[in-house]
């Protein structure tokens, strides 16, 4: 997981962080490199007396297949790292989530130096304006996509310590620092996870086997007698 380049989109409302979001989506697309968008928003995520809609009115959860396209609908909240797992991706982009996600490399997205400087902190990598012309150009979007490659990592937001650091935050501003890497991270790549379920091998992506990897860890590295080395869990349904 420490090769994927993840990138918060941070703005108030109406910033532009959705056109900035398309574009270096379409950017990345064009490389080759395969993109996951995660998205914060206050409005209803289903279209308002759809059929899934509907039935998400009841139902735990709703999947929605066509011809073209899969939706998962779920009719509760799912935190950040409830919803990556389902992601296998080159490129994470998160539009929003500013008062859930601190710990993760950042643009911030405004119309005005007031806008910006509230919102810029130490794990800011550069600022964007749609208002300024320049920036708007596909030269200074290919810098942006560039710039992402180079400064953009992913952690995983356990805050489980055991790189040495009190907090994922606290890891994330030394790698921006060049203090750290990415690789530091204690949690991540942990080793191959190895799933059955009555004798059957279960599939998982990259994502997936470092979130479950990280979490086990996290969980037990605070436990007395822990130590590094092969974890064996067994559950009995």
């Amino acid at each position: 997981m420490n090769k994927i380049k993840a990138i918060q989109l941070i703005g108030n409302k109406n910033s532009g962080k959705t056109t900035l979001a398309i574009q270096l989506t379409e950017i990345f697309k064009q490389k080759g490199l395969k993109v996951g968008c995660i998205k914060y928003t206050h409005h209803c995520l289903d279209r308002i007396d759809s059929d899934t809609d509907k039935l998400s009115k009841n139902a735990h959860i709703v999947v929605g297949i066509s011809k073209d396209s899969s939706e998962i609908i779920f009719a509760h909240r799912k935190k950040f790292l409830d919803t990556i797992s389902y992601l296998d991706v080159d490129i994470l982009i998160i539009e929003g989530g500013k008062h859930e996600i601190d710990f993760l490399p950042k643009i911030v997205v405004g119309n005005s130096q007031e806008e910006i400087d509230k919102l810029r902190d130490e794990l800011t990598i550069s600022v964007y304006s749609p208002s300024c012309k320049e920036q708007g150009t596909k030269e200074e979007l290919l810098k942006l996509a560039q710039l992402i490659l180079d400064k953009g990592f992913f952690l995983p937001g356990i805050n489980c310590q055991m790189c040495g650091e009190n907090s994922c935050r606290e890891m994330g501003i030394k790698i921006l620092k060049d203090q750290a890497r990415p690789s530091d991270c204690s949690t991540l790549h942990r080793g191959k996870v190895k799933v059955e379920i009555d004798g059957k091998p279960m599939s998982l992506n990259p994502f997936l086997n470092d979130i479950i990897s990280s979490t086990i860890y996290g969980l037990l590295s605070p436990l007395k007698g822990f130590h590094k080395g092969e974890i064996k869990i067994k559950i009995k349904g």
